[in-house]
């Protein structure tokens, strides 16, 4: 690494650090005016107050990282520009690419760390989070748990394994057992399909055998089984509590699992493209307009948000379709990288 890669690189971390810091202390000053009343409720102290915001901080940190890599980038070359710093390099026969290749390239580490980060730290740091949340604080204690996209659920009688839909109360590869107080099979159930009507199940191609009996085939059934969809509680983004080889390994089986994987790891890297687009309208700004960071700064934030929002809408769409998650997680990334070259090209000529 040269001495000109190094300078540039360290007043990018410093700026990042700055940026994060700021971000990541008001996040959790607005987390904690929300939920301390929550915390009192519940009788918990100041320790597990604490405890709850500090493991946030993984989660946050890669919920704003694209954001906090814009801005930083922006107030680097910005702080460069008005310096004129990147005037003398020009000068020496630098040229306006090989400045802003340390900014992308520290980028990019970045994104390489928050990916490590998601694999390793955040789901840990997600499900401690989602415990101390939903157990100490809300009393609401999940009774089952998440295989390979396929939930297990202790019920008042019997256990429930079934596949969860877009869908409130419909549910896919559904089946249910029940046993007496020997341990002897009292009532089994395997259907296709599950639906709540309010008052009982209504089981789509179902095998059902009660006991030593043998085993018959239904196409439709109604069943008062004894517990509801809203038993069947889990924490709110339960898949983020995954790693990214977990999901990797699930999207075969689970559609789920294939979006939350694409919608993270797209939402990772965002911060790349925001770069690529935002840098050069800031070198386009400065040469036609002579605009300072006072608004080059403001002009990210909205940029960034134009960004998320469709980002947003891509991850949405792909909700409610059967094509590859990736084609719509990822489509803003290219949008942002087509129109960014474009601009970098006509400024330099």
């Amino acid at each position: 690494m040269s001495l000109l890669d190094r300078y540039i690189s360290s007043i990018f971390f410093k700026n990042l650090l700055l940026v994060l810091a700021a971000l990541v202390g008001i996040y959790l000053l607005i987390d904690f005016i929300e939920k301390v009343d929550n915390f009192l409720e519940a009788g918990e102290g100041v320790a597990a107050t604490g405890r709850y915001l500090l493991l946030k901080v993984p989660l946050i940190s890669e919920q704003i990282m694209p954001v906090c890599l814009l801005l930083a980038v922006i107030i680097t070359f910005g702080s460069l520009s008005h310096n004129r710093e990147i005037l003398a390099m020009q000068a020496g026969g630098i040229r306006l690419i090989r400045t802003i290749a340390p900014l992308v390239l520290a980028a990019v580490a970045i994104c390489l760390l928050m990916a490590a980060a998601a694999q390793w730290l955040t789901p840990a740091a997600t499900r401690a989070t989602n415990r101390i949340w939903y157990e100490e604080v809300k009393n609401e204690k999940a009774r089952g748990t998440v295989i390979r996209g396929l939930t297990f659920h202790r019920g008042s009688e019997g256990i429930y394994a079934f596949r969860r839909t877009g869908e409130k109360n419909l549910f896919r590869d559904f089946s249910y057992v029940s046993r007496d107080e020997r341990g002897k099979m009292r009532l089994f159930i395997a259907a296709g399909e599950a639906r709540w009507l309010g008052d009982r199940w209504l089981l789509t191609r179902l095998l059902i055998q009660e006991g030593d009996q043998r085993p018959h085939f239904l196409r439709q059934s109604e069943l008062p089984l004894p517990d509801r969809p809203e038993d069947f509680f889990q924490p709110p983004y339960h898949l983020d509590e995954q790693s990214l080889s977990t999901l990797l390994a699930e999207r075969g089986r689970d559609r789920g699992a294939a979006l939350t994987l694409q919608k993270r790891l797209s939402y990772i890297f965002l911060g790349l493209p925001l770069i690529f687009l935002g840098l050069p309208l800031l070198i386009l700004f400065i040469r036609r307009y002579n605009i300072g960071l006072a608004i080059a700064i403001p002009a990210s934030c909205v940029l960034a948000f134009i960004a998320w929002g469709g980002w947003s809408f891509a991850i949405a769409a792909a909700a409610g379709r059967t094509l590859p998650p990736a084609l719509f997680a990822w489509s803003i990334h290219l949008l942002c990288l087509s129109a960014g070259i474009f601009i970098f090209r006509w400024v330099e000529r």
